[in-house]
């Protein structure tokens, strides 16, 4: 997967990468495989000013208090605030197959759709 990542990024001229940490926000393998996959194409990529995040994994508590997590979040270095709550709904709406009840309480109550705190990968 590093190897895609390195075409992807050489072909479409990419300066920046978030992805999941080493917890996968959930545990969900997937996640933790492309965070696992970014981290090898950091350290092999000769390239050093493509910067590469990761989305930090909180505790249940802070996963579900919404936008509450701000006073939180404001601490961290690097942070994307949404204030508009209807971008995630309609963002995951489109995946309607897998937008069933559990995904959209995480929607609605989930930090993740209105605070995302990010480090750094070196």
């Amino acid at each position: 997967m590093s190897e895609i990542i390195k075409k992807y990024v050489e072909k479409h001229n990419i300066s920046g990468i978030i992805t999941f940490d080493e917890k996968g926000i959930s545990g969900h393998p997937n996640h933790i495989d492309v965070h696992k996959s970014v981290k090898i194409f950091k350290r092999n990529n000769p390239d050093k000013t493509i910067k590469c995040f990761q989305l930090e994994s909180v505790n249940i508590f802070r996963k579900y208090i919404g936008f509450f997590d701000i006073n939180y979040s404001l601490l961290a270095k690097y942070k994307f605030v949404n204030f508009n709550p209807f971008l995630p709904w309609k963002a995951m709406a489109i995946h309607s197959s897998q937008f069933v009840y559990y995904r959209k309480a995480f929607v609605l109550f989930s930090r993740y759709a209105f605070i995302n705190t990010l480090e750094s990968i070196e």
